[in-house]
């Protein structure tokens, strides 16, 4: 199995995350690091785990990758600034 995070922010963020939960790999786990509302989904598949936190905090990226190794980070921000 793969753990992939997602770093998320705004719409496109927001069916990007959708589109994983529908299409995804059995075997892969998602893990959606973002900290509004709008960009949570009204509905999210078993092998997504959301976490509420901000995407461009190096402190709080840095400790949810030292719980988990990754193999793929995405990065799906509104603003280039941030991604």
């Amino acid at each position: 199995m793969k753990n992939i995070l997602i770093l998320a922010s705004g719409r496109i963020a927001k069916h990007f995350i959708a589109w994983v939960s529908k299409n995804r790999v059995a075997e892969n786990h998602y893990y959606v690091t973002c900290y509004t509302a709008d960009t949570k989904p009204d509905k999210i598949g078993k092998n997504v785990t959301m976490i509420d936190a901000d995407p461009t905090s190096f402190s709080k990226l840095s400790h949810i990758m030292e719980e988990t190794t990754f193999s793929v980070i995405f990065i799906v921000m509104e603003d280039l600034e941030d991604a």
